[in-house]
């Protein structure tokens, strides 16, 4: 079993305009590791504050600051953004090496990614997040389109951070009558 907190580097991004390089990010939600097929959601991790600065939420991680992490066991050599607004999803049989672990700061990371996901703040034309991005339907082209195998989406970004049409947090949205839900999916058909 994986659990949240993992440091995990990940593969570079195969897509266009992709992340050229390994990088390490933290694992949101347990997953089995002996199904190859399971998908984990794990937080991008950077040591430059470029999303801060549009706004994203994120959690700063000292390895110097906490207990655990002065034993050099959170996987970050350095001060690490944890960006709970830029969720990347990967299979678990693309896990390339464990570098660590969060403890102390997961509390903090979950609240962030409550923030991330703008809850409680309303839709694009209701609440705090009117005028944003939130709530919004977005449609997919090309080869993020073939990519996802679907084309419509759901924009979950908090707010203010939408707006900046940076990294966006969606949910896909595929059609029942031809994709079969499997474990985890939720099935809206009436």
């Amino acid at each position: 079993m994986r659990y949240p907190g993992e440091v995990w580097f990940l593969p570079p991004d195969a897509r266009e305009q992709g992340d050229p390089k390994p990088r390490r990010h933290v694992l949101l939600n347990a997953c089995d590791e002996g199904d190859a097929e399971a998908v984990g959601s794990f937080a991008f991790a950077s040591t430059q504050s470029t999303e801060a600065g549009f706004g994203a939420a994120y959690l700063l991680v000292d390895p110097a600051a906490t207990r655990y992490g002065r034993q050099g066991r959170t996987g970050f050599p350095r001060a690490t953004y944890v960006y709970a607004s830029r969720i990347v999803p990967a299979e678990m049989a693309d896990l390339q090496r464990m570098a660590g672990r969060l403890i102390d700061e997961m509390a903090d990371l979950r609240e962030k990614l409550r923030v991330a996901l703008g809850l409680g703040t309303g839709t694009a034309v209701h609440g705090t997040a009117a005028g944003s991005w939130r709530g919004r339907f977005v449609r997919f082209t090309g080869s993020l389109a073939a990519e996802v195998e679907c084309d419509l989406a759901l924009v979950l970004t908090e707010p203010a951070y939408s707006n900046h049409q940076r990294y966006q947090v969606v949910v896909p949205l595929r059609d029942a009558s031809v994709w079969e839900p499997g474990p985890g999916d939720v099935d809206l058909r009436l």
